[in-house]
């Protein structure tokens, strides 16, 4: 198996502490593919620092799934498969960016996730328009 620690929402990463984590100098945190996603790596990255944590930790997402918990619902039970795109995965991941003390728009953490520039129909090149929120 692979060790695991889930936390039920992205609003609880203040939970997290150093007794979840005895022993771990490397750490892969899923983000998961909505806002929800942004706020947990953003709030683990903060709280990381916060409890002086001292390992490596990277950030990584499932193309094929919103988390390891559906992919593997998906492949109906199927280790090899899971394992080989958590692997996969795993190559992929990225290196958690250290807290700004600043919280201003350039320094928040979940910038580093924005979608990238499209093109528009035009020859100019635009941004996506920011979600909206749904009540």
């Amino acid at each position: 198996g692979i060790p695991a620690l889930g936390m039920p929402g992205a609003d609880m990463t203040g939970k997290l502490s150093l007794e979840h984590l005895p022993g771990i100098d490397r750490l892969f945190v899923v983000r998961e593919p909505d806002r929800g996603g942004e706020t947990f790596v953003a709030g683990v990255m903060r709280r990381l620092k916060e409890i002086g944590w001292a390992g490596t930790a990277l950030w990584l997402a499932i193309p094929e799934a919103k988390d390891p918990n559906e992919l593997h619902r998906r492949l109906e039970g199927n280790p090899e498969e899971f394992l080989r795109i958590w692997k996969r995965s795993v190559e992929l991941a990225l290196p958690l960016p250290e807290p700004s003390p600043r919280e201003d728009e350039r320094s928040r953490p979940e910038q580093l996730w924005s979608r990238p520039a499209r093109r528009s129909r035009g020859s100019r090149w635009r941004r996506p328009k920011k979600p909206r929120n749904r009540l």
